[in-house]
């Protein structure tokens, strides 16, 4: 870290600047909570509110020293729209802690308040990192925070929901991921192990959007156990893979590090798996949609026949799989945790997580369909 009188006085100033509008926020936000809460429970979420927004600026603080551009070491004076806003997001994290132990929110507008919370700042993530290149301020710090700040919302909202009783006890292992995979890599540097840097890997992105997306639609009150139950098992099988793979990376443990190897075994392997699902899953569909739903609906044996066509070929697999996940989560609603719902939710997860590429290649495809129209 580059010494603290390397900090320009400008950015320091800006830093208390965001410390009063923390301050104000949370000001704002306490005598809402005392107006729609009792006053003992708005007392409650006022000291757990104050941790998580003191984290979040002391966090800052410690880390002002990385305000300078990728390749460079001068530390900038401001730090720019991008991190501005990652701050910001920051503040809605901290404002969302103070749910931690205290009553579950009750009523039509207090039981939506965490998932609004949440949703507004997950939705902020997304233009961040935008802004602050189009502004050319793309800075070490940002990146490092925002990094600390999503991982900070994800255990905060898997603290909530663990206590809601929407997920399992077990599932704070995958809130609190980030901070014991990171602070096991302190520990290796620490007594002098070899530590390699993680390069950008686009299931890791897929896997955490698909995270967020997942812990937000649970804070709403909407969906229940056992079906958030089961979609938590579902997930923790990709989620275990990709900490897995970043694990053998980040210690050079495996071929993943070796120079000259394109892809980890186990990644072809869950490939060809996947690919043999998807053969046998899209006729499977196929054939319950002709059979089962013919006397049902027309349109829902159409949209199950279009559904196995669709999986065989692997033709646009991950908008398929947000599909499927879709339709799971509103069939799992209705009727509740039965196979059917349960087979449909896991299928939608593993084809947009892993999208697992085609099992018939586009070439392939359109030979077939040109050896179709000359016979």
């Amino acid at each position: 870290m580059l010494s603290s009188p390397s900090i320009p006085a400008a950015l320091r100033l800006r830093w208390w600047g965001a410390a009063v509008v923390f301050l104000a926020v949370y000001t704002i936000a306490f005598n809402l909570v005392r107006l729609a809460w009792m006053p003992a429970v708005a007392l409650q979420w006022s000291i757990f509110s104050t941790l998580g927004l003191l984290y979040i600026l002391a966090w800052v603080w410690h880390h002002l020293p990385y305000n300078y551009r990728v390749g460079q070491r001068r530390v900038l004076a401001t730090l720019g729209l991008g991190s501005t806003i990652t701050l910001a997001r920051g503040c809605l994290y901290g404002l969302l802690a103070g749910f931690v132990l205290a009553p579950k929110p009750e009523g039509p507008l207090l039981s939506w308040l965490p998932g609004g919370l949440f949703l507004v700042a997950a939705l902020t993530d997304y233009i961040d990192g935008y802004l602050a290149r189009r502004a050319n301020h793309a800075t070490r710090l940002g990146k490092l925070l925002d990094l600390e700040v999503d991982s900070f919302g994800v255990l905060v909202a898997t603290i909530l929901l663990v206590q809601y009783g929407q997920l399992p006890a077990w599932y704070l292992i995958v809130g609190s991921a980030h901070y014991l995979f990171h602070y096991h890599l302190l520990w290796r540097k620490r007594r002098g192990r070899p530590v390699h840097e993680l390069t950008d890997w686009p299931l890791r992105r897929y896997i955490g959007g698909f995270h967020v997306g997942f812990l937000c639609v649970l804070l709403f009150p909407v969906f229940g156990p056992p079906l958030t139950t089961f979609a938590a098992v579902a997930f923790l099988l990709p989620f275990t893979y990709s900490f897995a793979s970043d694990w053998l990376r980040s210690t050079g443990h495996g071929p993943l590090v070796r120079p000259g190897a394109k892809r980890h075994r186990l990644m072809a392997w869950s490939a060809s798996l996947g690919r043999l699902v998807l053969r046998l899953v899209g006729p499977a569909v196929l054939v319950y949609g002709v059979v089962a739903l013919a006397p049902a609906n027309f349109i829902l044996q159409m949209g199950a026949v279009l559904l196995g066509l669709l999986l065989f070929i692997g033709v646009a697999v991950r908008p398929l799989g947000l599909l499927v996940l879709g339709v799971g989560a509103w069939y799992g609603a209705g009727v509740g945790l039965t196979w059917l719902s349960g087979i449909i939710v896991a299928t939608g997860i593993y084809l947009f997580l892993f999208d697992l590429h085609h099992v018939v290649s586009p070439a392939a495809i359109r030979d077939r369909m040109l050896h179709a129209i000359d016979l």
